[in-house]
């Protein structure tokens, strides 16, 4: 998702995702949407003009920020209420996607995760004051690719576990935490490739990831419609993923809207991009250079195209009419989190 590596893990081959070039941070694209894992709150233009008046120079009207389980996978990278209000007093729209290691095939072997990832949206949905018929999103984050590579690393190994010399290679060519996460689930798929997809490993394709997927939705589906009845509107469901994912979510009937992840290199990228289905089309990671964070690090995001069939992807704002579910029953677990005018 956000500043995800773009490549695919082949065994040892890291292939980059080059097929179109990453918007600039300057004015003139036609993207009205970005996705954030830093707060805005955190963030300091350069030379120190005021981010929001940036983020409108730049023509962003919507800002997409995440739901994640208090241990996060990024710090800060939680929607918390302050950043809420700051953003919608600034005249901003917000959408929102939950993610918590969904770009893991064990998120989506865990049967127990699309209830609990489900109970944790609507809970900071209620904190965040997110208006009922507004859209969550929930990521799905190249977990196809993953399999495809614990597929090839069981080929060229014959079933045995990784080296030291092949993860002194690998570290060195993905990076210490993409071979982490491949690693650790090679080593599951070893041992129960069959159990689960019921196939020979080196032979499990990636369409054998998407019962799971399929389970997973269908598991946070019960607890919405559950909420549903209890409010009388309750939220729509949104994925976001590949074209294979999104595909196959929508054609199951358990999404209303998709979110087309930037890496092209992911199955079913084109044929899902050319045929008009997805609500959001993500770009490649925009930088921006000499912007800062007050807590350290640089700035950077991803532009977002809007369906031109219908600008309504799930989003809200203060002039949204529909009803709300506005009660902060909690601070959220992110509140340590800069936040400030």
């Amino acid at each position: 998702m956000f500043a995800k590596m773009t490549f695919s893990i082949l065994g040892f081959l890291c292939t980059a995702v080059t097929a179109h070039a990453a918007p600039t941070c300057s004015p003139g694209h036609d993207y009205g949407v970005a996705d954030f894992s830093a707060p805005i709150t955190d963030l300091a233009a350069r030379d120190g003009t005021n981010a929001t008046t940036e983020l409108w120079r730049l023509g962003i009207e919507t800002i997409i920020r995440y739901y994640d389980h208090p241990d996060e996978t990024i710090p800060c990278k939680t929607l918390v209420p302050e950043e809420t209000d700051f953003l919608l007093d600034n005249g901003f729209s917000i959408a929102v996607v939950f993610q918590h290691r969904n770009d893991s095939p064990l998120t989506f072997l865990d049967g127990r995760r699309g209830a609990r990832d489900a109970e944790r949206s609507l809970e900071l949905a209620a904190a965040n004051g997110q208006p009922l018929g507004s859209t969550i999103y929930f990521g799905v984050d190249g977990v196809a690719e993953a399999l495809k590579g614990a597929n090839y690393q069981y080929a060229i190994n014959k079933g045995a576990a990784i080296s030291a010399t092949q993860e002194a290679e690998m570290k060195a060519r993905m990076g210490a935490g993409n071979y982490k996460k491949h690693a650790s689930f090679y080593e599951i798929f070893r041992s129960k490739h069959q159990e689960y997809f019921g196939l020979p490993g080196g032979k499990v394709p990636p369409e054998a990831i998407l019962p799971f997927i399929a389970q997973y939705f269908e598991d946070i589906r019960d607890v919405f419609d559950t909420h549903r009845a209890q409010t009388g509107i309750g939220y729509e469901i949104g994925g976001y993923g590949s074209g294979l994912v999104c595909d196959d979510l929508l054609n199951r009937g358990l999404i209303s809207r998709c979110w087309l992840a930037q890496s092209t290199g992911w199955p079913g990228y084109e044929g899902f991009s050319n045929s008009g289905r997805w609500a959001l089309r993500q770009q490649l990671v925009t930088k921006c250079d000499g912007w800062k964070r007050h807590s350290g690090g640089r700035v950077e995001f991803d532009f977002n195209e809007v369906s031109p069939q219908n600008e309504d992807f799930g989003q809200w704002n203060y002039l949204d009419e529909r009803t709300t579910s506005f009660t902060r029953p909690i601070r959220n677990p992110a509140a340590s989190c800069y936040v400030g005018p």
